[in-house]
């Protein structure tokens, strides 16, 4: 409220002509108070003495101020007179006449309806938007009294009397408010209407509502229509954009949709309106729909914006400018900008050939303009297979590109063609079209940062494969089953390593290992069987060989340290070369190293064969047979070697060539060289096909890539069916072994599994060794066939049988009851009528001492398994045997023993004491010994007998006495030695006894004649 305050605070001392005169002071009643204003000679702060009279009373104020004092003290309704004198150095100076005013009754409250906000702007602009509005006014009072928007108050206005048309001017009198505006040339003058106007105390509106309309000197009409605190209505009519902004390409026309709205509190009427671009060759123009349109609060009035374009108007995406203005009675006119993108016509695209794979094509294209063409405009690429109909393929954004086709068919001869097409379907002329066979065979690797491949030694460039974590590919190779690939990346940043099974494509990844200890992975080789990879986890001189199972996930290290080049045909083993081995020694050469135990043989005549560590690229490979191939490490790296069957020969040596690392086939029939030098007769650069023959030297060679990858894999499509065999013995138990043996031609041994029928039955898995049970008797059939690991079976391999299930018997021959003598031959026959032959006997047998019972049955070892029907046997005297026999067939099955044939050994004369007797010998007794005593006095006896039935052998004769038995001091009966002639070697037995006797047997003569005793037979 004091406007010069801040250039003094004192002026003491201030020259005489600076003493005012007697002020004339005018006094303004407010809701909060009264404001005295005078007139100030030159606007300083000084002090001044404001009497004050009220009531009858009178009170001094002494205030610093330049020419203004709010009193605020009174009450509501009080009145005051007031005179004012400045104080110069103390001493007040001629005062003012007196001066009354009266505060307000009441304090001011804003009325019904009141707003506060403000429009501003040109009555017909151009270039800036209009009209613009703030919903935020703040009055001020500056030093000379004038109220105004903001410091410096450049914009402002004298105390206005009150509602009503007044003109605004530099100075104010009883029709003229004074105004003041910044100018650049003339004087600000126009005409404020007043709604309605409130002033407090300090001079400051509390309410205002005015439209102000002025102009400086001959220039454009501004408004500016304030409502603050005002319950005045205003318009406000606005130019809005419709939807999106158009677009158009060029040498065509677009319409634009805006709408004039009025969002004020009254109704305003449109002028004219008009539209305007600026640019050559772009025209616009507004329909006259809305032109003298009143639009009531709320209001609006939709137009139309209409574009035209020339042909050669540059392209401009990002949009021309362009303005719609038109002018609204009351208020600033309403001006607002647009733009229109304007873009070029569809161009027809180039395509370029870059590389084909077995069943992926690598393409490059371009469209000239691309940049300029509309949003939405898209490539379309088309192809033609074996001439057939050309059909879209792909499409997406038009912009330069390579795109790789991954749908194609091998062996199959595409073309491709591409145009481009806008949003709204207009499609351009097609580009060119080229074309190339696809090959049944190509060679993958590794790239800068990607696993590359090609399979035509004429695609000047490579297929890219995708990047399955997207950082740099360390390793690819080629599945058995030739329809997926393991790829190995590495990000130096992270020290992260994965190794992923993909697709032939590269795509459909799947995470199998995963590693963040920063050691890189490399070498992935697959098993025979596809089912497990072998790859190198680690980097510099530690390359530990990781197995991971695809199935599982499972990874294992091996003890032994190197490179895996390879698998061997029956998986077991894997080809490392360098390293250590398993026991921590320094390995040198190539080795063939077992998964499981890890014992090592070395490859013959590979000493020299240094592994990666020591060479820019890996040179070795194996075949699907066993082959080992490798580049010389000697400085030219021109010759290949092959190790086979322990000895190693030059396969190839190409003059003027440098050999990279090799790559067999599948069918080990041909190998992927890399080649290069200027001289070289395959070639200055690229990967050749060598033709490998069974034994010798290689001569003939066929190119095959333009591209000569690191770590190649041959990717082969063709996959020649397995063989199968089977064999099983005509006959067979009810378990048989059926041998089967798998052949191809293209495929490790290894990696063959195998389908089993038996009977016509379900197939199941087997093994090489094939071994039905359970089988009933009779005639059986069963299939084989052998799987390659791409799934392609052999025809099956049938065979038929016979099971017997029937156990051979066996029938013993007859034995003598009673053996004189020690040796004899047990025989017997044997017997199969399953089917089947009997191939083997078993034979056992038990006995009894003489004085003992019966023994358990032993099994004599050379007794069991014979081949013979007959068993020569030495016995023991006074030993009582029985033996019995089983058959075994020729499939295996087992009879059981068959019934007993049991046999007693006679004990000699000489093996009883005698008594009295005489021992005599002839060649016609008994051993050749016989034994004659003579009446009862005489005996023979033995000690320790134990039988049912005692027997002797005697000489019988007309003369000879009878004999007495005595068994145990117990006489168990005679024996008669009568015989009309002499006879020798004569059995005689005494009945069988109710039980086993025991103890000493005697006998003796029943008369005084003579007996002649040969032997003493005991049966149990």
């Amino acid at each position: 409220m004091v406007g010069l305050a801040i250039l003094a605070s004192s002026l003491s001392g201030l020259p005489a002509s600076a003493v005012e005169p007697a002020p004339t002071v005018v006094a303004y009643g407010a809701p909060d108070g009264v404001l005295l204003e005078w007139p100030s000679q030159d606007y300083y702060v000084r002090q001044w003495r404001i009497t004050r009279s009220t009531g009858g009373a009178s009170t001094t104020l002494d205030v610093s101020t330049a020419s203004s004092y709010s009193d605020t003290a009174l009450l509501p309704g009080q009145a005051a007179t007031y005179t004012v004198a400045a104080l110069d150095g103390g001493t007040p100076g001629p005062a003012s006449l007196p001066v009354s005013a009266a505060r307000g009754a009441s304090a001011w409250v804003a009325p019904a309806g009141a707003s506060t906000w403000m429009v501003d702007g040109d009555q017909e602009s151009w270039s800036t938007p209009s009209p613009m509005r703030s919903d935020s006014v703040t009055l001020g009072r500056a030093f000379d009294g004038f109220t105004g928007l903001a410091y410096p108050y450049d914009w402002a206005f004298g105390r206005i009397p009150g509602p009503g048309s007044y003109r605004l001017g530099p100075t104010a009198d009883a029709s003229t408010v004074a105004f003041r505006d910044y100018c650049a040339q003339g004087t600000a003058t126009g005409q404020v209407t007043v709604h309605d106007v409130v002033y407090a105390a300090d001079g400051v509106p509390v309410e205002f509502g005015a439209d102000f309309a002025w102009a400086c000197g001959d220039g454009l009409l501004h408004r500016r229509h304030i409502r603050y605190f005002s319950p005045a209505p205003m318009p406000h009519v606005v130019l809005e954009h419709v939807g999106e902004a158009p677009a158009v390409v060029r040498g065509h026309s677009a319409t634009d949709s805006w709408r004039l709205r009025n969002d004020g509190s009254s109704a305003a009427t449109v002028g004219a309106l008009d539209a305007l671009s600026g640019y050559a060759g772009l025209s616009v123009g507004v329909d006259p729909v809305c032109d003298g349109v009143t639009l009531a609060p709320g209001g609006s009035c939709d137009l139309t914006v209409r574009i035209a374009t020339t042909a050669d108007l540059v392209p401009w995406p990002s949009g021309y400018g362009f303005e719609v203005r038109g002018t609204v009675a009351g208020q600033p006119g309403a001006v607002a900008t647009g733009s229109v993108a304007v873009y070029g016509e569809v161009a027809a695209p180039s395509i370029q050939w870059l590389a084909r794979t077995t069943d992926a094509v690598a393409l490059r294209l371009d469209v000239p303009g691309a940049a300029d063409m509309a949003p939405g405009a898209q490539m379309v690429i088309e192809r033609e297979t074996d001439s057939g109909p050309w059909t879209e393929v792909h499409r997406q954004a038009a912009s330069g590109f390579d795109w790789t086709d991954t749908s194609v068919s091998v062996g199959s001869k595409v073309a491709y063609r591409a145009r481009t097409v806008d949003a709204a379907g207009t499609s351009s002329l097609p580009s060119g079209s080229v074309s190339g066979v696809m090959p049944t065979d190509a060679v993958l690797g590794l790239g800068a940062v990607d696993a590359i491949g090609s399979g035509n030694h004429e695609d000047p460039e490579w297929v890219a494969l995708p990047r399955p974590s997207g950082a740099i590919t360390s390793g690819v190779a080629v599945s058995p089953d030739r329809r997926h690939l393991a790829i190995a990346t590495y990000d130096d940043a992270t020290g992260t390593a994965w190794l992923f099974l993909t697709d032939r494509q590269g795509g459909s990844p799947t995470l199998l290992a995963r590693s963040v200890d920063q050691r890189m992975y490399g070498r992935p080789r697959f098993s025979p069987d596809g089912g497990r990879i072998a790859y190198t986890d680690g980097s510099a001189l530690g390359l530990t060989v990781a197995l991971v199972d695809i199935a599982s996930g499972a990874v294992t290290h091996l003890a032994s340290q190197g490179v895996p080049y390879g698998w061997s045909p029956d998986g077991t083993s894997l080809l490392l070369g360098g390293g250590m081995t398993a026991s921590g020694g320094l390995a040198t050469g190539l080795r063939w190293t077992k998964v499981a135990g890890e014992a090592s043989t070395p490859v013959a005549g590979s000493s020299a064969v240094q592994d990666e560590n020591s060479r820019l690229s890996t040179s070795v490979a194996v075949s699907r047979t066993g082959d080992v191939v490798w580049v010389d490490a000697d400085s030219a790296g021109g010759t290949l070697r092959r190790a086979a069957g322990g000895t190693v020969t030059t396969l190839w040596a190409p003059t003027g060539c440098r050999l990279g690392e090799p790559a067999w086939s599948p069918s080990a029939g041909k190998l992927a060289v890399q080649v290069s030098g200027a001289a070289c007769i395959a070639g200055p650069s690229g990967t050749v096909a060598l033709d490998v023959p069974v034994s010798g030297t290689a001569t003939s060679w066929t190119p095959m890539s333009a591209v000569a990858p690191k770590g190649p894999a041959w990717v082969a499509t063709a996959d020649a069916a397995p063989t199968s065999t089977a064999t099983v013995p005509p006959v067979t138990g009810s378990a048989a072994t059926i041998t089967v043996t798998g052949g191809d031609t293209d495929d490790a041994v290894g990696g063959l599994s195998y389908s089993c029928s038996l009977d016509s039955g379900a197939w199941q898995a087997c093994s090489t060794s094939w071994r039905p049970s359970g089988l009933a008797a009779g005639p059986h059939s069963a299939a084989v066939v052998s799987v390659d690991p791409a799934g392609r079976g052999s025809q099956p391999a049938n065979l038929t049988w016979t099971v017997d299930r029937a156990a051979p018997a066996v029938t013993m021959g007859s034995l003598p009851g009673v053996l004189l003598g020690t040796g004899l031959t047990v025989g017997w026959t044997g017997k199969d009528s399953g089917g089947g032959v009997v191939a083997s006997y078993d034979v056992r047998r038990r006995y009894a001492l003489l004085g003992g019972g019966w023994s358990a049955y032993s099994y004599p070892a050379g007794w069991q398994g014979r081949r013979t029907a007959g068993l020569p046997v030495v016995l023991t005297p006074g030993v009582s045997y029985c033996f019995s026999v089983r058959a075994r067939d020729s499939v295996g099955n087992v009879g059981a023993f068959s019934a007993e044939r049991c046999v007693s050994v006679a004990l000699d004369d000489r093996a009883l004491a005698v008594r009295g007797g005489v021992r005599g010998t002839t060649r016609a007794a008994f051993d050749g010994t016989f034994t004659k005593v003579t009446g009862t006095s005489q005996y023979l006896s033995r000690t320790g007998v134990a039988g049912r039935r005692i027997g002797l052998v005697v000489t019988r004769c007309s003369t000879c006495a009878p004999l007495d038995v005595w068994v145990g001091g117990v006489k168990v009966g005679r024996l008669s030695t009568y015989a009309s002639s002499t006879r020798y070697r004569q059995q005689v037995w005494l009945p069988s006894f109710t039980r086993t006797r025991s103890g000493t047997v005697v006998v003796r003569p029943a008369s005084s004649r003579a007996a002649y005793v040969d032997g003493l037979v005991v049966l149990k």
